[in-house]
């Protein structure tokens, strides 16, 4: 005797749920995870990554808001990138069952490495209600992973930056321009 369990997954042909959901999802470095407005030091932006450097830990914020005046129980679908492991966590795909009330914003991290270099595709963050889709992020198709930056056509905008990428002109130059 035995018994065998098979799960099938097919794609849904419903159309969407109009729900007023609002959805991002960022990539960047947590440990310089924001870039200052130049005149104004109090205005930070979240500082995404373009490329990925082999063995560096990054985080990704997903972000939702309800802008209705209606408390929704939703699911929000979370997945590493391909190519990458996850840490902390043992999961590369993760639901969250969420509740979130009328005019209000929550907040979902994850952090993961790449352990080689490629061009790697990432599920964007999702979130359904009742096993229809409602929204997805907007996300880069493909991920570029190196392992180790090339100045190149980079732009050097932060001191940060010029510290990683520059060169010993640049970061001289960057100091008498700049205010510090």
């Amino acid at each position: 005797n035995f018994l065998v369990l098979v799960k099938k997954m097919e794609e849904k042909t419903t159309d969407p749920l109009n729900l007023d959901i609002i959805i991002s999802q960022k990539f960047y470095d947590p440990n310089e995870k924001c870039t200052y407005d130049e005149t104004d030091y109090t205005i930070t932006t979240v500082k995404e990554v373009s490329e990925f450097l082999i063995g560096k830990i990054y985080e990704s914020q997903i972000t939702f808001t309800n802008i209705s005046e209606n408390q929704l129980k939703l699911k929000v679908i979370q997945q590493i990138p391909q190519g990458s492991m996850p840490v902390y966590e043992l999961d590369d795909l993760k639901i969250h069952d969420q509740t979130i009330s009328g005019l209000q914003t929550s907040l979902l991290t994850f952090k993961f490495y790449f352990p080689c270099a490629g061009n790697f595709s990432c599920y964007p963050a999702t979130i359904t209600k009742n096993n229809r889709f409602i929204a997805h992020s907007n996300i880069p198709a493909s991920l570029k992973v190196v392992e180790k930056f090339e100045r190149g056509d980079k732009v050097l905008g932060s001191l940060q930056d010029i510290l990683n990428y520059g060169s010993q002109e640049d970061i001289l130059n960057f100091m008498r321009e700049k205010n510090l």
